[in-house]
Formats: structure tokens, C-alpha cells, sequence
């Protein structure tokens, strides 16, 4: 996915999904940080520019598969009840934690014929150190709008 298409998407289902009160606001903040060019993590899943952004709307992807085949093999009442609002905001907004956490650093790397060359590398640089990962995303998410419960413990524990 390109970085367009990824933004252009993120972007859509963002403003379709959630309209919880400061969702606006939480929203221009997404928009006036590096969400859309950070990677996702420093060597492994997506470390490439966008990469935060295509991986949310990878877990918001596979949340909503899961919670489709999971009601689908338990029939009512049940059966898993979730907002859209809900999925999304777990989903999409799950890695929050890493906006400008992100700097791009130089390291030393032999090439394919055995020189040693400089080459770009993702560092992380925690400027704001709130508890754990699941926390400060539910941290950054709550100094805009409210979460339930529910919400915020998904996002903590990942589940």
C-alpha cells in the first residue's frame, strides 16, 4: 500500500467510523504529527516510512474480520457486540503511543561487495514516558475524548 493510499484510507475510515465528541480535535492532532510518515516499529513490522499508519489500518482490518467470524460461529445472544465507533477507535488508534517517537539515525553496514557504508536506521526516542505502550495510547486518546472501559482495556492489553 502505498503512502497515499494508505492516508487516503486511514483518513476515510477515521471520519466515517468515530464522531465521539473531541474526535475532531484528536483528529487534527493525528493530522499535525508525524502518524502518516512514522514506521511502525524500528527493525521489524513495517520500519519504513507510512508504516504507522498502514499497520493500524492492518489491525483495524484484521479486528473487524475477526469479530465477524467470531459472531458468526456463535449465534446470538452470545454473540460479540461492538460499535463501529468501538472497532475502530481499538484499531486504528491502538498505536497512538509511537507519534514522534521516531528519528531517523545513521549506522554502519557492510554492502553486497563487503564495504562499509552509512546507512539510514529508525530510532525510537521516547520524549513523553507514560507507562506502557497500551497506556499512553490510551493516555493520548483520553486528553481528546472519552473511551469505555472496554476500549481502553483492549487497547492496554491488546485484547
Amino acid at each position: 500500500m502505498t503512502f497515499d493510499v494508505a492516508k487516503s484510507k486511514f483518513i476515510e475510515a477515521y471520519s466515517f467510523n468515530i464522531q465521539r465528541e473531541g474526535s475532531e480535535a484528536l483528529f487534527d492532532y493525528i493530522c499535525n504529527s508525524d502518524f502518516f510518515e512514522a514506521p511502525a516499529s524500528t527493525r521489524f513490522h513495517l520500519c519504513e516510512p507510512g508504516g504507522l499508519c498502514v499497520h493500524s489500518l492492518h489491525v483495524w482490518s484484521e479486528l473487524n474480520g475477526l469479530l465477524k467470524f467470531y459472531n458468526e460461529m456463535r449465534k446470538p445472544p452470545n454473540s460479540f457486540d461492538y460499535s463501529t465507533e468501538t472497532i475502530a477507535i481499538c484499531g486504528l488508534l491502538h498505536d497512538l503511543c509511537k507519534i514522534n517517537t521516531y528519528s531517523v539515525d545513521y549506522r554502519n553496514k557492510k554492502n553486497d561487495v563487503g564495504e562499509w557504508e552509512k546507512v539510514p536506521v529508525y530510532v525510537r526516542e521516547e520524549k513523553e514516558p507514560y507507562g506502557n505502550h497500551g497506556a499512553k495510547s490510551v493516555f493520548t486518546i483520553m486528553q481528546y475524548m472519552k473511551l469505555s472501559q472496554e476500549e481502553a482495556t483492549a487497547i492496554v492489553t491488546g485484547k
